[in-house]
């Protein structure tokens, strides 16, 4: 049920977006049959897509199919079977163990496949915090990768 909360309100703001962004154009469309004018800025207020690094769009796409294995065909669709006592004994793998360990097993899965849907979902939208370069000791306590702020020179003088 809570997934089914989070996916509606992601949804509803993805719709909330588009809707903002490409409502004056689909308004002059319904109303005079006309694409946009030539002239007029298309997508104002549209939100940037996020840049994400090669190994971000890795994840984030693992994250999606492996969320959703996790999810629904090791979790869901195993509770349910449990739950009504269907004699049912697919590729599931809980269905396969006692009966103590199923529940376990369905509640794992059931919880891997919302941690990686959740961090699909903050990857997708750019809202994964990212990391600031710390200072380290190999580079006398500046930050790696950044330019030299000129301190050592302005001791010497």
């Amino acid at each position: 049920m809570a997934i089914g909360v989070l996916l509606a309100r992601w949804l509803g703001r993805v719709a909330a977006d588009r809707l903002t962004a490409n409502g004056p154009e689909l308004l002059l469309l319904m109303r005079t049959g006309r694409a946009n004018r030539p002239g007029t800025t298309a997508g104002v207020g549209t939100r940037p897509k996020p840049e994400l690094t090669k190994r971000e769009q890795v994840v984030s796409a693992l994250a999606w199919i492996f969320g959703s294995l996790a999810l629904f065909p090791q979790g869901l669709v195993p509770l349910l079977f449990l739950i009504t006592d269907a004699p049912v004994k697919a590729w599931v793998l809980s269905l396969y163990l006692p009966q103590a360990w199923s529940w376990a097993v369905i509640a794992v899965m059931i919880s891997i496949g919302t941690v990686l849907y959740t961090q699909a979902i903050r990857l997708s939208s750019g809202k994964a915090s990212r990391r600031t370069p710390q200072a380290s000791p190999e580079t006398g306590g500046e930050v790696a990768g950044l330019p030299d702020s000129g301190r050592k020179e302005r001791e010497s003088v």
